[in-house]
């Protein structure tokens, strides 16, 4: 029984952790709203000036998100996460391996699924023309490296902490379908699209034990993205 609620109490934590970095995200990207307005708070900020607070914030989550991992990994990490369990080259060619099946993913379900642009896609798009300065910065670093300490290392380690690999791969498919919510919260093409995208950045990190592998492929992924947005303006 003891063990029981213990375990209740385990989860009820991580969520509140969980809850709590989602709301240092948000207030990251206030300078962002500052910058971008609308037609009843208008612009209180320029692009560049958002950009030079998004720099400032993007360094301090940046900071308090890899504190907090590490500590986290110092407490329980029976998946020897951030450990040197594989050799730097394996691991760069797994993550190479990894970045062509993200792109392939992606081509393929929009090549064969009918689907209209995302609202999240939208968005982004409609505040890229106002601000790019700030949104650039915002998907090329600052969504790659919060998004991946948020739905990699605090989920894999706060839930399904276990080294089984049913568990491993429960944590890479809830993850994956949590991550691809948080982009599209509907039941469409481009749920399955961003779904996708998660359960790629998922297994990289889960194969390779290494946050940085997912990383980059979610940076290099969110830059071609936004180097095409430069050039439809």
């Amino acid at each position: 029984m003891t063990k029981f609620f213990g375990g209740i109490w385990h989860y009820i934590k991580s969520s509140f952790f969980l809850i709590l970095f989602f709301i240092v995200m948000a207030i990251a990207e206030f300078p962002l709203l500052l910058a971008e307005g609308d037609e009843n708070f208008p612009a209180v900020m320029s692009d560049f000036q958002a950009f030079q607070a998004m720099v400032v914030t993007t360094i301090l989550v940046s900071l308090f998100f890899v504190i907090r991992y590490r500590k986290q990994l110092e407490k329980c990490n029976p998946n020897s996460f951030n450990q040197s369990v594989m050799s730097q080259k394996k691991k760069i060619i797994f993550t190479a391996i990894m970045l062509v099946v993200y792109f392939s993913t992606d081509i393929i379900f929009q090549g064969f699924l009918p689907m209209e642009s995302p609202e999240n896609q939208v968005l982004i798009e409609t505040s890229f023309k106002a601000i790019p300065l700030t949104i650039s910065l915002m998907t090329c670093i600052f969504a790659p490296i919060t998004e991946e300490f948020l739905f990699r290392g605090f989920f894999f380690n706060y839930f399904f902490n276990h080294n089984k690999r049913w568990c491993n791969w429960l944590v890479v498919a809830v993850s994956g379908l949590v991550f691809g919510l948080m982009h599209e919260a509907a039941l469409t093409p481009a749920l399955l699209i961003y779904a996708s995208s998660g359960w790629v950045l998922g297994a990289t990190y889960m194969y390779t034990k290494d946050l940085r592998c997912s990383m980059f492929i979610h940076f290099v992924g969110n830059t071609v993205a936004t180097m095409a947005m430069f050039f439809t303006l």
